[in-house]
């Protein structure tokens, strides 16, 4: 069985402030996903109202409460109660979201805790304003080599990026209907330009008659999967959804450079097979970062690292970034295969450090950073 794409996932660690002043790092936090995606209003990423919604009806109890930029940067937050499957509308409009919390999730990201019932189905926060809505071509759930997907309509996969939203939207075939999965690839392995890569299997599988929008937003899945199949337990259902370095800025022109650091978690939740020779890599900035401004990487020298740094501008010991983009070697070559849900044997710790120059420009990213994990498995 190969490694698919939906069995690495990249997690928060225990302290991820947004404020320069405290700790930063720990172990792992499996109820924290770092967005790499698109979690901005639609585009050309004007100011949206967002939404969120639920996979089940039974989520009215369920809360999200979230922050995000308007369109002159201001930072506003609030908190929307779910109303199960029907869609609850901000009062705000957003540019870009930067961290969002739901109910059962302790305080993080410098949000407060939302209260609220924790959901019993997958939940999002989505932009009002589709990127794209369509009749599905085919869909499928993973294989042994395969993940599982769904091949939009005829020239959608060009609409959409990964870190969107997909909902369900009609009742074709019976069950079908208001599932939601986070896009991870589009084209995943030369599949076609139609066809993305979901998070973890569907519950029913799309057929050539089900219709569905596609939506930039956070999604907050119900578990991790392995080869496809979600992971039991509730160990790691999402709670919280952030990106990285929220509330870091440049100093005036003139000034001093800035440094940041932020620590997240690569793991392979494959329960089955390792992912071997692995790699870690930031790719590629989309659009590029604006002049003066790095992204770099640094890894400790063992898997499931739970150090800490004082503040997040303090760097981390015994850490050596590299420049990117380049590859960087995971410590001992491998990462494990999983024990099963909140499994951290094979947890890889990846320290990000953003270097700011003064008068440094606003960057919104999208998608933004790549980071690609990649290696070898049978």
């Amino acid at each position: 069985m190969s490694v698919l794409i939906s069995d690495i996932r990249v997690y928060g660690a225990a302290d991820m402030p947004e404020a320069d002043g405290n700790t930063v790092g720990g172990a792992i936090d499996f109820t924290k996903r770092i967005e790499f995606g698109v979690p901005l209003g639609s585009p050309p990423f004007t100011a949206t109202t967002h939404q969120t919604v639920s996979s089940s009806a039974s989520d009215t109890a369920t809360k999200i409460t979230f922050s995000g930029r308007d369109s002159t940067g201001v930072i506003h937050s609030e908190t929307l109660a779910l109303n199960g499957q029907t869609k609850v509308t901000s009062a705000n409009s957003y540019e870009r979201l930067l961290s969002a919390l739901a109910s059962g999730a302790a305080s993080a990201f410098g949000l407060s805790t939302p209260g609220g019932t924790q959901a019993v189905g997958d939940i999002a926060l989505i932009s009002s304003t589709a990127a794209a809505s369509g009749t599905a071509q085919n869909a499928a759930n993973a294989t042994s080599s395969t993940p599982a997907y769904i091949e939009l309509q005829s020239g959608q996969g060009a609409d959409v990026q990964a870190g969107m939203v997909i909902q369900i939207t009609n009742n074709t075939p019976t069950g079908a209907e208001y599932q939601l999965r986070r896009i991870l690839a589009v084209n995943p392995g030369g599949l076609g330009a139609d066809y993305v890569a979901v998070d973890r299997n569907w519950g029913t599988v799309p057929t050539s008659g089900t219709t569905y929008s596609v939506y930039p937003g956070m999604h907050f899945e119900l578990a991790g999967s392995s080869g496809g199949t979600a992971l039991s337990g509730t160990a790691t259902q999402v709670l919280g959804v952030t990106r990285l370095f929220v509330g870091s800025a440049a100093d005036v022109a003139g000034g001093s450079n800035r440094t940041y650091y932020e620590k997240v978690f690569v793991n392979n939740n494959n329960e089955a097979t390792a992912l071997t020779g692995a790699t870690v890599e930031i790719a590629g900035d989309s659009p590029a970062l604006p002049p003066g401004a790095a992204l770099d990487v640094g890894l400790p020298s063992a898997l499931d690292d739970t150090a800490t740094i004082a503040n997040r501008q303090t760097a981390p010991a015994a850490v050596t970034f590299t420049v990117q983009p380049a590859t960087v070697a995971v410590p001992g070559g491998n990462l494990p295969a999983s024990a099963g849900a909140g499994s951290a044997a094979g947890s890889l710790a990846v320290w990000l450090r953003l270097d700011l120059a003064a008068g440094s420009a606003a960057y919104e990213g999208s998608p933004g950073a790549s980071l690609q994990t990649q290696g070898s498995s049978t």
